[in-house]
């Protein structure tokens, strides 16, 4: 009986010995995967993204939660992702988009793949947006007086003025644009002129502004170039009422020009210091290098000192003999004016017959101003002293407006217009205008004392309102230049 209970107590605890104690279980886990981006990317609700990139190109930041670990690819040259690979953790994967140089919008597809499971970002770019080469205006139109115009360029590439009329200047600052500013010049003819600037691209493609230029207005000059010029000097007289030997000065030229009437031509600049100041006299100081006053200056070229009345007019007449035998001008000017009121305009015809550089100067000067004048020779002070062309508004640069005649026989117009003061007594005004010529290698400088590389040519003048045409020698025959054959012109 009790082998019996023996044996059925081992059957019971037999499987249990064999199987053990029922253990803990461990849970399987689930594989995952997923990704997330920031603007301007969206998610597309499935775990995949997807964004619009300008054509410029973009950086974004895609972040992946994976339970394992992963892979990134992208299926364009053109977008890039770094790393393409990781463990299976919190990752960041940088995803760069390049530039597109094309006009044409692109896609890309980025996929992010861990085991079995894929998450992908759409990315979708622009084309670049291509700017058509173009000009505005395509038309200008410009007063006869000539002035300055802008032109915009508007160019992917770069561009450059394949062609320039010669009445047309360009002055911009930077040839590259995209503004391009223009000066033109005064028309010198009594037609409208019409031209065009021609701008191209780097291949090639080329594209016109049409310059049109109404018709001049004024006097109609015509101009026989068989005939010599008539030739007249000039004499500055630097001067102050404040200086009390300049009297003497004033008296000697007034001899020379009383022994030659219609031949020097006098204009009295007055310093910053003279009542009767005049704000171009510095500039002129600075270039015929006046150290003192009284001070003349025969046609640009020959200084004079003051000493004796005597002395000083025998200095003024031989300078200006000497300029009118051995520099025969070849320019002259005809001038017409119109007055309104006080507002003054003014065309200046200068008529070249040789190609060089030339300076074009336009004064105002008043006759018969009664103001007070120091005079050391009548021991005091005038207060009733008579002063007579005495500049007092320059219409051009005091020292010269360039003038450049690019072929024999060339006519230039200048135009000029001012308001004049209404103290000035307009009746007792007159225009003055003088063409300096450049030395070269046909014109000798004759004397040591010759100023900036320029002599004065030739010398007009004329009351305001006053149409007054170049003036010819009446009776000569041919052109007088008389450089190339080394014969002076004798007057």
């Amino acid at each position: 009986m009790l082998k019996k209970l023996r044996l059925q107590y081992l059957l019971i605890v037999a499987p249990l010995i064999l199987t053990g104690c029922p253990g803990k279980v461990n849970p399987v886990t689930e594989p995952s995967l997923s990704i997330s981006l920031s603007d301007p990317f969206k998610s597309a609700g499935n775990g995949n993204w997807g964004g619009d990139v300008t054509s410029e190109g973009a950086t974004a930041t895609i972040t992946v939660k994976s339970s394992d670990a992963w892979t990134a690819s992208s299926d364009a040259s053109w977008c890039i992702v770094s790393p393409v690979r990781g463990n299976s953790s919190d990752s960041k994967i940088t995803l760069v988009v390049n530039a597109n140089e094309s006009p044409d919008g692109r896609t890309a597809t980025v996929s992010v793949k861990s085991g079995e499971l894929s998450h992908s970002v759409e990315v979708r770019q622009t084309g670049k947006t291509i700017i058509p080469f173009s000009v505005t205006p395509t038309e200008v139109e410009l007063p006869a007086t000539g002035g300055t115009f802008s032109v915009t360029v508007t160019c992917p590439t770069t561009f450059k003025i394949s062609s320039i009329p010669a009445w047309i200047q360009n002055v911009s600052k930077s040839a590259t644009g995209p503004e391009l500013s223009f000066k033109a010049e005064a028309n010198a003819e009594f037609q409208e002129r019409s031209d065009v600037i021609v701008i191209c691209d780097d291949i090639g493609v080329c594209l016109p502004v049409r310059v049109s230029q109404k018709a001049r207005e004024g006097t109609a000059f015509e101009m026989d170039w068989s005939k010599d010029f008539y030739h007249r000097s000039l004499f500055l007289r630097f001067t102050g009422t404040w200086c009390g030997y300049c009297p003497n000065m004033a008296s000697a030229q007034k001899r020379v020009s009383d022994s030659f009437p219609d031949k020097l031509v006098c204009v009295a600049l007055h310093d910053n210091a003279s009542k009767l100041k005049f704000s171009g006299t510095a500039a002129l100081v600075g270039q015929y290098k006046v150290s003192s006053f009284p001070r003349g200056i025969v046609d640009g070229r020959c200084a004079i000192s003051n000493s004796g009345l005597d002395a000083t007019a025998n200095a003024i007449e031989n300078a200006f003999k000497q300029s009118q035998s051995s520099l025969p001008t070849v320019t002259a000017t005809g001038l017409s004016s119109e007055l309104s009121g006080n507002n003054l305009s003014v065309y200046a015809d200068v008529f070249i017959k040789k190609a060089g550089s030339y300076k074009l100067t336009v004064f105002l000067l008043e006759d018969g101003i009664v103001a007070e004048q120091a005079n050391n020779y009548k021991g005091g002070t005038e207060t009733d002293y008579v002063h007579d062309c005495v500049a007092r508004m320059a219409l051009s640069s005091p020292t010269g407006d360039e003038l450049s005649a690019s072929t024999d026989r060339c006519h230039l117009l200048k135009h000029y217009s001012v308001s004049i003061p209404a103290s000035y007594k307009k009746e007792n005004m007159t225009l003055v205008a003088f063409v300096q010529r450049a030395y070269d290698g046909n014109v000798s400088k004759i004397a040591a004392s010759d100023f900036d590389g320029y002599f004065v040519d030739n010398c007009t003048y004329s009351p305001l309102g006053i149409s007054v045409p170049p003036s010819l020698v009446n009776g000569a025959d041919g052109g007088n230049e008389g450089f190339d054959s080394g014969k002076p012109v004798k007057w």
